[in-house]
């Protein structure tokens, strides 16, 4: 086995090199096709992401009905932690109706998820707050509500940022039921 690595080494160092020519770079991108643009936000792209967002939502609803039941039999939780399931369910509920209302592409829908959002965020805000006071300063339950709380939060920021895009898009397409704001 060592006998033909020696022979790939030596055949290695025995190649000659080779320089490109000055114009090699030009000609291979000349071959290349021209990428096309980015490919605009459409209603369904937003609306698509809130439903997956709906999506998480009831899974996450499913798993904290499953861990409160559990956890319920051995310890007494506070009633903000035993209502997370429910607020899940109507998070989730919320983001299907936001995700439907987006595929209608009006200024309506476009404006009632912009509100729908910032609702969200307050109410994440709030419940991660209200949760962290009921369920105090033990470090596992203090954890999962930060964790929960910042990914509640970065959910949000991602929707906001997939609606400002799509918003831009629509405005710089002239499309007329949206109008630029100043």
């Amino acid at each position: 086995m060592q006998k033909g690595f020696r022979y790939i080494i030596r055949l290695a160092k025995e190649t000659p090199s080779v320089s490109p020519p000055d114009d090699f770079t030009v000609r291979v991108m000349a071959q290349l096709p021209e990428l096309k643009p980015e490919r605009s936000i459409i209603g369904k792209d937003c609306a698509f992401c809130f439903l997956a967002a709906a999506c998480f939502y009831f899974i996450t609803g499913i798993v904290f009905i499953a861990g409160v039941r559990k956890i319920s039999t051995v310890t007494v939780l506070p009633h903000w932690i035993m209502v997370q399931p429910q607020i899940a369910f109507i998070t989730g509920s919320g983001f299907i109706l936001l995700g439907i209302s987006l595929l209608k592409n009006s200024r309506f829908a476009l404006r009632t998820a912009r509100i729908g959002l910032v609702i969200y965020i307050g109410f994440v805000l709030i419940n991660g707050i209200t949760a962290h006071k009921a369920f105090g300063a033990v470090l596992p339950g203090a954890a999962g509500i930060f964790c929960f709380t910042g990914s509640g939060i970065m959910t949000g920021g991602f929707l906001a940022l997939m609606l400002r895009r799509y918003r831009e898009q629509l405005v710089n397409s002239g499309a007329p039921f949206i109008k630029a704001e100043n």
